[in-house]
């Protein structure tokens, strides 16, 4: 009822020509975003933003949507619209930040006048799983997911960079496939390689999608051609994970499991590069495409735990060809021992997850 009547005190008495008016002003949003050369995920996101104030109140008072974005909760942000056990629980400044700052594009291109609020963002603790939950995860796993997951571990790429990977962006004809990926979300561009036994079920991921595609649920709901873009929409993945991560918790009698988020698999992948390359920022940086340090930092705020649950191997190398093949494979000199071939003895070193 407190809503309703939220709703009827902030909205024009005219419904029909207010939604009227309402879309085309957003219409003229979306296509200065397009003159100003902003690609299609930001012109969603504003779409997304404004026809949600402009369905709970009046979108062309300042005041009114000030006070809706304070008042704001989990299930006026579509990230929660599924979640219902989440829906009544406060919502955080990150949301109310992104609003705000649509909502001021909304009122400089239509001379309104407001004192934006301002909501300081705190990044969430990052959870990052270990390698046996995310292992066991992936294990129970359809056939046609289990791919898009491994790739997701190794290379810390999103579901929707993903889905948005065609076939002209993939290389198979090494045993090492490459795989380049376009960001989103500001994130850079970058160009992974598989290893062997993902290599190999994306040759076969590809080849299933050019005879079974039309078979198959997953790919009904895809937006894109199957035999171009062989990754199936983020709704279907994260579809997906939950029910493997359901399945898995039943099966390994382990209930944490259903706490573990398909985004985790992006957090676990920096967490595995960082441990693995000699714990360097700016080259992690780099593998999770991140535009600003302060980012990869906060990612790896909760290494220290996961640290824990990896197995340190280290081997020993007495001449530059062993040397060579250990650091090519992943290792990191850590002392010298003796002094002078053949006595010298160099020590290396690699986590194992």
């Amino acid at each position: 009822m407190q809503k309703e009547a939220h709703k009827e005190s902030n909205q024009p008495t005219n419904q029909t020509e207010y939604l009227l008016k309402a879309e085309t002003a957003i219409q003229a949003i979306l296509e200065q975003l397009h003159r100003d050369g902003r690609g299609l995920e930001i012109q969603n996101k504003y779409r997304t933003v404004l026809n949600k104030i402009a369905s709970n109140t009046d979108l062309f008072n300042p005041e009114a949507v000030k006070e809706y974005i304070a008042n704001m909760k989990r299930e006026d942000n579509r990230k929660y619209l599924a979640a219902d056990k989440l829906k009544d629980k406060p919502i955080s400044n990150g949301p109310k930040r992104n609003f705000a700052i649509v909502y001021g594009k909304f009122v400089k291109e239509n001379d309104l006048h407001w004192r934006r609020p301002k909501y300081v963002y705190e990044a969430p603790t990052v959870i990052i799983p270990r390698a046996e939950d995310v292992n066991q995860i992936i294990g129970c796993a359809s056939k046609e997911a289990i791919p898009a997951f491994m790739i997701m571990k190794e290379t810390a790429v999103e579901a929707t960079e993903l889905h948005n990977t065609g076939t002209d962006k993939i290389d198979t004809s090494k045993t090492n496939a490459a795989i380049s990926i376009i960001g989103v979300k500001q994130h850079d561009n970058n160009l992974y390689y598989l290893s062997t036994g993902t290599s190999d079920m994306l040759r076969q991921l590809i080849e299933w999608r050019k005879t079974k595609h039309h078979k198959h649920g997953l790919i009904q709901q895809m937006n894109k051609n199957p035999e171009v873009y062989p990754f199936p929409a983020q709704n279907s993945l994260n579809t997906s994970w939950i029910r493997a991560r359901r399945q898995a918790a039943k099966k390994y009698a382990k209930p944490e499991l259903e706490n573990i988020e398909l985004k985790d698999l992006r957090n676990y992948s920096g967490a595995v590069y960082y441990l693995t390359y000699g714990r360097d920022v700016l080259a992690t940086k780099k593998f999770m495409r991140h535009k600003k340090t302060e980012q990869t930092e906060n990612y790896l705020k909760g290494i220290k735990d996961f640290a824990l649950t990896s197995n340190k191997v280290t081997k020993v190398a007495s001449n530059p060809q062993e040397i060579v093949e250990l650091i090519n494979s992943g290792f990191k000199e850590e002392a010298v021992f003796g002094s002078g071939a053949p006595l010298e003895k160099h020590i290396l070193s690699k986590c194992t997850f």
